[in-house]
């Protein structure tokens, strides 16, 4: 996988978070891209903006390391979608 891949997955799936640090600033809520000099980090950022440490994970190429993204961008996904079913059933609507 490269990422026009990547992108191209995330905008037909409606993932959000995606963010590739070499193209804009860390910002909250994120799945981050980070190229290093040797090698490819993921991970996510909280409110705050602050990197998650628990969820680093860094990878000797790139192919893996966008795998990788992919994967936390569709977590993220069915949390939200969890999260949304639990405020409707909380209110009464399911």
């Amino acid at each position: 996988m490269d990422r026009a891949e990547l992108k191209r997955i995330a905008t037909q799936d409606g993932l959000v978070g995606a963010l590739f640090l070499d193209e804009g600033p860390l910002r909250e809520h994120s799945v981050v891209f980070h190229p290093r000099e040797a090698d490819w980090a993921v991970y996510l950022t909280d409110e705050r903006a602050s990197v998650l440490g628990t969820t680093l994970r860094v990878f000797a190429d790139e192919p893996d390391a966008l795998e990788y993204m992919l994967h936390k961008l569709r977590q993220g996904a069915q949390a939200e979608l969890a999260m949304e079913r639990l405020r409707r059933r909380s209110r009464g609507q399911i």
